[in-house]
């Protein structure tokens, strides 16, 4: 069943939402008055729909990074390992290497202390 013009008209704007900084710019660009923009916001089914679209939004773009995160170590660790490259970029590389690892390590030990207390409530319980 096509989609009504209003409903065609509140996905552009939550595309718009989507990619301007500013209510008043996503009303512009969505061809809507500001007004209109912000009734919908105030609306809880525009308002989900549109978390729902951030949502969808956030784990493309943290899937895209996931995919790219060991070409991106594999970059750094070689210009860390480059004794031809300029001091400051193999610092850098190193810095930034060494600030994710340990990172990763804080997050491990942070959800490994997470499932360890929530185990424990699910036995007192």
């Amino acid at each position: 069943m096509p989609s009504s013009g209003k409903s065609r008209k509140r996905e552009q704007a939550i595309i718009a939402l989507l990619n301007t900084r500013t209510i008043a710019d996503a009303a512009q660009m969505a061809g809507v008055s500001l007004r209109t923009m912000k009734r919908w916001l105030a609306d809880p089914e525009f308002k989900a729909q549109f978390e729902r679209a951030k949502s969808e939004l956030l784990r493309t773009a943290t899937a895209k990074l996931r995919r790219e995160a060991s070409t991106c170590v594999e970059v750094l660790a070689r210009i860390a390992q480059d004794e031809k490259a300029p001091p400051a970029a193999r610092v850098s590389a190193s810095t930034v290497i060494l600030k994710f690892a340990l990172d990763a390590e804080t997050q491990e030990v942070l959800e490994e202390r997470l499932r360890r207390l929530e185990e424990q409530s699910n036995e007192n319980s």
